[in-house]
């Protein structure tokens, strides 16, 4: 019961820090430069998530992380974006880390890359325009740089804090 409660309590913790770093990442436009293109300083506690929790619990903290912010900064539309992109990624950093082919770094990369690609999926879903697919090649830079960056930072985290429950 103890380790329960303790579980719970961690994945709270990890879905208010993603939910703090959304926010931070919020008030920074780097996406007026790029459109659509952020950093995912929340993707640094998905990424510990996949390596310290089991998959309900990085389930959980990224599905939580990302209806928390849509309602409080982007909305309905864009969490819905933000929805296809964090599943998708979300499932392709799981299945990486558990076949152990990557680094943590190469599991996040793979993680921002395919981020993108969800989310232009659902655009091509709702616009069906295929001039979209013309904005891929820099949704794939971007995403690998994003996921560089979160995956140096993740694998640090990852390294250094212990946590102890199963």
């Amino acid at each position: 019961m103890k380790e329960r409660i303790k579980r719970i309590a961690l994945v709270g913790m990890l879905t208010c820090l993603a939910f703090v770093l959304s926010f931070l990442e919020s008030l920074v436009p780097l996406s007026a430069a790029v459109p659509g293109v952020k950093i995912g300083l929340a993707n640094i506690v998905t990424l510990f998530a996949v390596y310290k929790l089991d998959w309900k619990g990085a389930l959980f903290v990224t599905t939580a992380r990302i209806a928390l912010a849509s309602f409080a900064f982007s909305g309905l539309f864009a969490g819905l974006y933000a929805l296809c992109g964090g599943l998708l990624s979300l499932a392709v950093m799981l299945a990486l880390k558990r076949w152990d082919v990557f680094s943590c770094v190469g599991v996040s990369i793979c993680g921002g890359v395919s981020h993108n690609i969800g989310q232009l999926l659902f655009a091509l879903f709702v616009f069906d325009s295929s001039a979209l697919w013309l904005y891929m090649p820099v949704l794939f830079v971007a995403g690998a740089l994003a996921g560089a960056f979160v995956g140096m930072l993740g694998a640090f985290a990852v390294k250094r804090i212990k946590i102890n429950i199963n």
